[in-house]
């Protein structure tokens, strides 16, 4: 594998203390836009990005990656993949853990693909997608161990706890974890007690430290989304500046920070540019020429 210039070095000049910010958001934009993204964050502190992508065979994925990865190698911005296993289990043409494994064979090498703690290529995860340990695995043994996986496992029981059990099973192989729920007020059981608590993080900032894993924490305004049978709203109000007070209380416990953040059309959004290409609805013009750059 190529020389890659991102690493532990480069979390010493990251915005809040010694933490990566990845914004997360939905792959789909064209050569244009994702540039102007990329300048954009880098332009306020934002070391990378989080491709989130759902269906991986998709032929708009491959080319926007191409776009995407060759302009960051040359801004000093890091890109990595976020399997989006909730939308990739969508019916009809229902997609894996195994379905990705060429994207990662040829993006693992190129010079601007985040290198994750361990010195290995960083992966991340929206949603468990129904697997099992057993499904990682396999999936690390693909790449002789040499990843570094921080996956999103909110939804599997025992997470929320310090659980010894939990921590038996799935501990061997994670590197890290990656919350999404706790990054607003609670819904369904999950999420903090007041708009930017992060005391539902603690105990799994605990669990990482005891077994030396890294934790990643969401930040992110609100949630609205009415769409895909799903009424959400999760107010924002005083999260995102009160959220980014408690990180910064405990930055010595938190090794990154993702900015998550959605570009598709029915689902809130306000981190970065909003573009046409990504939302035709007529409400958006109303509010969309307000500056949405943080």
């Amino acid at each position: 594998m190529p020389t890659q210039r991102r690493g532990l070095r480069h979390l010493t000049k990251a915005a809040i203390g010694a933490l990566l910010l990845a914004p997360h958001g939905t792959l789909a934009s064209p050569s244009s836009t994702g540039k102007k993204d990329i300048k954009d964050a880098k332009a306020i502190g934002i070391d990378g990005f989080s491709l989130n992508i759902g269906k991986p065979d998709r032929d708009f994925v491959r080319s926007t990656m191409n776009d995407m990865f060759d302009f960051a190698a040359g801004q000093d911005f890091g890109l990595h993949i976020s399997m989006d296993l909730w939308a990739a289990g969508d019916k009809p043409d229902r997609k894996g853990v195994p379905d990705y494994k060429s994207l990662f064979v040829d993006f693992f090498g190129h010079s601007a693909y985040e290198i994750g703690a361990n010195g290995f290529p960083m992966v991340i995860t929206f949603s468990d997608g129904g697997t099992n340990n057993k499904t990682w695995e396999d999936w690390r043994d693909q790449f002789a161990e040499k990843v570094f996986l921080i996956p999103n496992l909110d939804g599997i029981p025992g997470y929320w706890e310090w659980n010894l059990g939990w921590w038996e099973h799935w501990g061997g192989v994670v590197d890290g974890l990656f919350t999404w729920e706790s990054a607003w007020p609670i819904r369904n059981g999950k999420g903090g007690a007041y708009p930017g608590d992060i005391e539902p993080d603690m105990a799994l900032i605990e669990g990482c430290q005891k077994y030396k894993r890294k934790y990643m924490i969401g930040l992110s305004p609100l949630q609205y989304k009415d769409a895909y049978n799903t009424n959400i709203y999760r107010a924002g109000d005083l999260n995102l500046p009160t959220r980014m007070q408690n990180i910064l209380a405990h930055r010595d416990d938190i090794y990154y920070v993702n900015i998550m953040t959605w570009n598709d059309g029915p689902e809130s959004h306000y981190i970065g540019n909003i573009w046409d290409e990504q939302n035709d609805d007529p409400e958006p013009q109303h509010y969309m020429t307000v500056p949405h750059k943080g």
